[in-house]
């Protein structure tokens, strides 16, 4: 038996290449989910979103993808509405949308930095759980992953913004699997460290340029502060996300999850 045969899943943030949504995606349509693919959509072309989807349904899987902002309120009802009339219920909720806002000298971030940073990373994860709890309630049961960061368990300069709110993301997390444990929704987050996504090119670009050094140095030196010796891939932290999801941790709610190869993230 697959590890969620038969679970309808959402997934924001699905459709960026070499992200940790998509990798997800794959993992739990291999897994027997039904896989709602979400992303923003870039001039309403829904190509990427639908580029993941193909591949489920590919390697055998079920999906359908639809654009999602989550700092739109009506984008997030639309979403919760479809897969509602669909399939009639929602079972695992992946928070996954993020963005690389809040990075860089405290004294250089100004207030939309932060405001991004914290409407993607919190109020948009915010509205997404409070539009999809009503219906775990009702059903008995749900999941809930947040993807938080290793910068939201410690100190890391450069990073008080981005860190700041997924700070935010693990107290949210604790709190409200504390909220609603009652009703037998699971919720828990995880914090990858360093992984090798897109996303992570912006440090390793960064390091290049403090440094002075070519693009393999950078990494190679990065992947030094890393006890694993190496960046992470994505599918690692879809596998955390998986066993968070599914019934093999069935006793584990309320705990923010390093994906990280044993890095210790600053103080």
């Amino acid at each position: 038996m697959s590890l969620l045969e038969g679970k309808i899943v959402i997934i924001t943030g699905a459709a960026s290449d070499r992200g940790m949504g998509r990798a997800t995606a794959l993992k739990m349509g291999s897994e027997g989910a039904t896989v709602v693919v979400t992303d923003k959509l870039k001039n309403k072309d829904i190509g990427p979103v639908q580029e993941v989807v193909d591949q489920i349904i590919r390697d055998g899987g079920r999906a359908f993808g639809i654009g999602l902002d989550v700092t739109n309120d009506d984008d997030i009802k639309n979403l919760v509405d479809q897969v509602i009339a669909q399939y009639g219920r929602i079972d695992i909720l992946f928070n996954n949308a993020g963005v690389p806002a809040g990075v860089g000298d405290f004294l250089n971030l100004d207030e939309s930095d932060w405001r991004l940073a914290f409407d993607v990373h919190v109020f948009g994860m915010v509205k997404l759980i409070k539009a999809v709890l009503p219906h775990m309630i009702a059903q008995g049961a749900g999941v809930i992953v947040n993807n938080a960061s290793t910068a939201g368990l410690a100190g890391l300069a450069q990073f008080s913004g981005y860190g700041a709110s997924k700070f935010a993301v693990v107290g949210l997390t604790k709190h409200l699997a504390a909220e609603y444990g009652s009703h037998s929704i699971r919720i828990n987050c995880v914090c990858p460290g360093m992984i090798d996504t897109a996303m992570s090119d912006i440090e390793v670009s960064g390091f290049m340029k403090d440094h002075n050094v070519d693009r393999d140095t950078a990494i190679k030196e990065l992947s030094m502060l890393v006890p694993l010796g190496k960046y992470g891939d994505p599918a690692e932290v879809a596998d955390a996300v998986v066993f968070l999801s599914s019934d093999q941790s069935k006793y584990i709610t309320g705990i923010a999850l390093p994906v990280a190869g044993g890095m210790s993230a600053g103080l």
